[in-house]
C-alpha cells in the first residue's frame, strides 16, 4: 500500500525510537500521516503520537542494513511504516 493512500481509522505498524508499535491514522497532510499509539518512553520524554513521512533520497539510498550489517537500502518511509505486514511505499521517486 502506498503511504498517500492510507485513511483516517485504519491500523498501521511502525517503528518508534527502535520499538515496533500498532498505530492508527490519525492526521494527513499531504504525503504524511500521523498516528496515535501507546506511550514510548524515550529518556525523560513520552511519545504518543508520530509522523510518517517520505524518506528522503539520501535515507532510502542508505537507510538500511544488508546481512552483513553494511549500509544497504532503507525504507520508503521515516519511520519504517508497515501495513498488513507489507512494507509502505511512496508515489516520490528515490531516482
Amino acid at each position: 500500500m502506498k503511504l498517500e493512500d492510507l485513511k483516517e481509522g485504519q491500523k498501521i505498524t511502525h517503528y518508534v525510537c527502535g520499538e515496533l508499535v500498532e498505530a492508527t491514522v490519525i492526521q494527513r497532510s499531504g504525503t504524511s500521516v500521523c498516528t496515535r499509539h501507546k506511550p514510548i518512553r524515550w529518556g525523560n520524554q513520552y511519545f504518543i503520537e508520530t509522523w510518517i513521512n517520505p524518506s528522503n533520497y539520501l535515507q532510502f539510498k542508505w537507510g538500511g542494513k544488508d546481512s552483513e550489517g553494511k549500509p544497504a537500502q532503507g525504507p520508503h518511509t521515516t519511520p519504517g511504516a508497515f501495513y498488513n505486514g507489507e512494507p509502505l511505499t511512496t508515489e516520490l521517486s528515490h531516482n
